[in-house]
C-alpha cells in the first residue's frame, strides 16, 4: 500500500469511527465518557502508524523496483551499444586486413585464401581455373602529371569496371600499386578466358573522367591456369607475371597467355 492511498484509508477509518460513536453505534459506544476517547486515540495512532509504516515500507520497495528495473534497462542498452561497438571494431579491422583501403577490393591476403580455397575445390573435381594479373599502361604518367588524387580516382574506377567485367562468383583483388588480379574461380576454358580479357580491355580504354580531365590508361594482362602452369599461387603468379611481361614487350594493352619455359628480361 502507498503512501496516497494510506492517508486517505486513515482518515476514512478514524472518520467512519467517530462517526459511529458519536450516534451509539461505534466501536466504543458502551466505554465511559473520557475512557472511549483514550482508547479511541490509542488505537487510531496505532493503526494509522501501522498503515503509514507498510504505506512507506511498499512506496520504498516499490520505488527500489523502479529504481532496479530502470538499472538494468540502462545496462542492457549500455551493453548493446557496446557490444555493437565492439562488432562493427572487429568488421572494420577484419576489412583493414583483407581488403585494399583504396578500392575496397580484397587485397593478396584474401586473395591468397581464396586461391587456396579454389585450388583444393579443383583438385577435389579434377578441374582447375583461371588467374588474369593486370597491369595498367602509363599510370605513372597521370600520377606525375596531375597529381596521386587523378591516380587514385583512376584505379578506384578500373576496380569498379573489372568487378562489372566479370561474373560474381569471380574475385577482384588490388595487389598494390597499379596492379589488379583477378581470379577466374570456375573456367580454364581458353575460348571463355580470352573473351573476358576482351571485355577488360574495351571497358578500360574508355577515359576517367576527373575533375574535367579525361585520363586515359590501358591494360597488359598475363593469363596463367591452374593447375596447368603450377599448383601453387606462387607458381600461378609468377607463370601470369612472364605472360604479362610478354604482353608489354608486345605492345601493352594486350594479353597474353603463360608460355611454358618462358623467362622475363629486364622490363
Amino acid at each position: 500500500m502507498s503512501l496516497e492511498v494510506a492517508y486517505p484509508t486513515l482518515v476514512a477509518v478514524m472518520g467512519a469511527a467517530i462517526a459511529g460513536t458519536l450516534a451509539g453505534h461505534g466501536p466504543f459506544y458502551g466505554v465511559e465518557k473520557g475512557g472511549a476517547l483514550v482508547i479511541f486515540a490509542q488505537m487510531a495512532i496505532g493503526f494509522g502508524a501501522s498503515v503509514l509504516l507498510l504505506g512507506g515500507a511498499a512506496s520504498e520497495q516499490r520505488a527500489a523496483k523502479d529504481a532496479l528495473r530502470r538499472l538494468n534497462v540502462d545496462l542492457e542498452t549500455r551493453v548493446e551499444q557496446r557490444t555493437a561497438e565492439l562488432r562493427e571494431s572487429q568488421q572494420q579491422l577484419e576489412k583493414a586486413a583483407f581488403h585494399d583501403s583504396l578500392t575496397s577490393l580484397p587485397n593478396r591476403r584474401l586473395l591468397q585464401e581464396r586461391f587456396s580455397f579454389c585450388g583444393a575445390a579443383a583438385r577435389r573435381k579434377g578441374d582447375g581455373f583461371g588467374l588474369l594479373l593486370i597491369d595498367l599502361d602509363h599510370s605513372k604518367e597521370i600520377n606525375d602529371r596531375f597529381g596521386h588524387d587523378a591516380g587514385d580516382a583512376v584505379l578506384v574506377e578500373v576496380g569498379c569496371r573489372l568487378t562489372t567485367a566479370v561474373r560474381e562468383c569471380d574475385v577482384v583483388a588490388r595487389m598494390g600499386g597499379d596492379e589488379f588480379v583477378i581470379l577466374l574461380t570456375e573456367t580454364r576454358d581458353p575460348a571463355s578466358i580470352d573473351r573476358i580479357c576482351r571485355r577488360i580491355l574495351e571497358k578500360l580504354r574508355e577515359p576517367v573522367l576527373f575533375n574535367e580531365l579525361k585520363l586515359s590508361t590501358s591494360p597488359s594482362i598475363g593469363v596463367a591456369l591452374f593447375p596447368d602452369h603450377g599448383t601453387t599461387w606462387h607458381l600461378v603468379y609468377k607463370a601470369a607475371d612472364l605472360a604479362l611481361y610478354e604482353a608489354k614487350r608486345a605492345g601493352r594493352g594486350m594479353w597474353r597467355w603463360h608460355l611454358p619455359g618462358a623467362v622475363r628480361g629486364i622490363e
